[in-house]
Parts: C-alpha cells; structure tokens; sequence
C-alpha cells in the first residue's frame, strides 16, 4: 500500500460524517435507512416531535406515536418521487430510485435524534415561555434555561445543516449529477418537496 492510499484510508472515517454514500448505496443503504427510520420514530414520540418534511422538524405539545413514523414515509414518499423527477429534468438517466430511497434515509439520521433533546417537553415549554416573554415585553424568566435554550438551539441548527448537506451528497451520488445542475435541481427539489408535505401532511394520523 503506498502513502496515498494510507492517506485515503485514514481520512475515510472523517468523510464518512458527511458522505458516507460512496460506501453505502442500494440494498445497504436502505437497510440502514430502516433502521434509522425506526429510532427516529421512538424518537419522535419520546420527545414529542414531528417531521412534517424532508428537512423539517417540530416540538409539539403532545404526539401519538404513529405520527413520527408516518411523518417519515409520507415525506420520504414525497421527497423521492420529486428528487427523481428532478434528477431526469436535470439530465440523469442511469440512476435508481431505490439508491435515492435508501440514501436519503440514511441522511436524515442527524435529525432523527434531534428530538430526544426535548426529553419531558422541555424545549417546547421553555420554547412556549420564551415566546410568551418576548411577545409581553417581560424579563427573562430564568437566565440558565435561556442560555441552555440557545445553546441547544445552535446544536439543532447544526444538525439541520449536517442534514442537509448529506441529503445533497446521497442526492449527487445516487444520480450521478454534477456541476450546477445537482446544485440547482436539489434546491428546487427541495423547496418542492417541502411545500408539498406541508399540504400533505396531516396535523396527526390518528382519529
């Protein structure tokens, strides 16, 4: 092995976080997106959240357990059949909807944990007293919670970042785009894909 290749290897693992789709594509990816779309789900309803798009998440005051779950496939649903549409107008032809399907399940891992920081509803009430203060023009309540807020807040913009730059890599990798075409068809496919969940998406899927 020569001193590139050692170098490769040791860099691999750094890649990984924010591009792992070069290994993992196919069956691989969507056995691992499963899974990940499972914990995201017990996530979900462990800290009262929803994922009503494909880059989008939200405490709420109470959610049944379903309703992460479903969030998950219907923006998933939504999100590849937009990205392929997307990916043949952009002039991709030799790709597979299942590479999409399973490497956008992996990427959406970062914020598939994000809801366990709202453990005992904490964020959404801090969050609901915060908005409170602000709108009635009175003092902070508690300075630590305030600080504690915003340094979580910062940690969930991170993770959406993260989020969405592993969506743009499985996007790229799995349609063989390049250039200003992947760049310019993954944004509009994504502020599609949003619009459209948000109008598909129901406020729960229990009666």
């Amino acid at each position: 092995m020569n001193e590139t290749d050692k170098k490769d290897e040791n860099h691999m693992p750094l890649s990984m976080f924010w591009n792992p789709f070069d290994r993992y594509a196919g069956s691989s990816a969507l056995v691992i997106g499963t899974i990940f779309l499972l914990v995201g789900s017990v996530a979900a309803a462990i800290g009262n959240a929803r994922f009503p798009g494909l880059i989008s998440m939200q405490f709420v005051d109470s959610v049944h357990w379903l309703d992460g779950f479903f969030d998950q496939v219907v923006s998933l649903s939504i999100a590849v059949l937009v990205f392929t549409l997307a990916a043949i107008i952009s002039g991709s032809r030799r790709f597979r909807i299942i590479d999409i399907l399973g490497t956008f399940m992996m990427a959406k891992a970062p914020l598939l944990v994000l809801p366990l920081l709202n453990f005992n509803g904490w964020m959404y009430k801090k969050s609901m007293e915060l908005t409170e203060v602000a709108l009635e023009g009175e003092e902070l309540p508690n300075a630590g919670d305030t600080v504690i807020l915003l340094l979580v807040s910062m940690v969930l913009i991170l993770f959406f970042i993260w989020t969405i730059v592993l969506l743009f890599h499985a996007y790229r990798t799995s349609t063989n785009l390049k250039g200003l075409p992947s760049f310019i068809s993954f944004v509009l496919a994504v502020i599609v894909s949003m619009i459209l969940s948000s109008l598909i998406i129901p406020s729960t899927y229990v009666v």
